[in-house]
């Protein structure tokens, strides 16, 4: 007894099929009682494939003629779409497209350097200073304090804003070396996506 599972994209089939699996999205039929033991997508997925191998050479070539159909269906309303944007359309979402995949690859590879361990950038000289003064706010709202500190800052007599900057220079030399031996640890590891890239050029130290 068969029934349908419904549509799927079948990247992990038997490519014993003259189509592209790896884009086929197909109608499918499983036995009842294989799709009680998936909980999960690749579970489903897993299933799908090991049942598409059993179908009979005739039963594949039924639903590979309802995927031509149901493509060439496809095809026809997307050159319709197509058609109808103008120039500046088309740029607008070929440009959206482009910031969409950009951002989520920013995302990801921020990911992998906070979970390899990258050494954080040390505060600023001001944000030291705004950090002591943090106790003194009291309820003075957040924007309005910002730029107290802000002109307080500016107004700082030079011998006392210079312990500032010189701490703040020495929290950088620090992070700076901690920065060189994670990336070439990285190196060393494989992960040349998370370093930047003059610490690829940059004669290495021998340690």
């Amino acid at each position: 007894m068969y029934k349908p599972f419904g549509k799927t994209t079948l990247s992990t089939l038997n490519q014993d099929s003259n189509l592209n699996l790896t884009v086929i999205s197909i109608l499918v039929y499983c036995e009842n009682d294989t799709l009680d033991h998936a909980s999960t997508e690749a579970d489903y997925t897993k299933i799908i494939a090991q049942q598409w191998k059993k179908l009979e050479p005739p039963a594949k070539q039924k639903f590979e003629e309802e995927f031509k159909k149901e493509m060439i269906h496809y095809i026809a309303v997307r050159v319709s779409y197509e058609n109808s944007l103008t120039d500046q359309q088309k740029k607008d979402l070929q440009k959206a497209k482009e910031q969409k995949v950009e951002s989520k690859q920013q995302r990801q590879l921020k990911m992998k350097k906070k979970e390899l361990g990258k050494p954080k950038k040390p505060i600023t000289a001001f944000l030291m200073f705004f950090q002591e003064k943090a106790k003194l706010r009291g309820d003075i709202p957040f924007k309005i304090w910002q730029q107290k500190m802000s002109q307080e800052w500016e107004s700082l007599p030079d011998e006392i804003k210079v312990q500032y900057l010189d701490k703040a220079s020495q929290y950088w030399q620090s992070y700076l070396q901690e920065l060189q031996l994670w990336e070439e640890k990285m190196i060393r590891l494989g992960h040349i996506d998370v370093v930047r890239n003059e610490a690829l050029i940059e004669p290495r130290s021998n340690k």
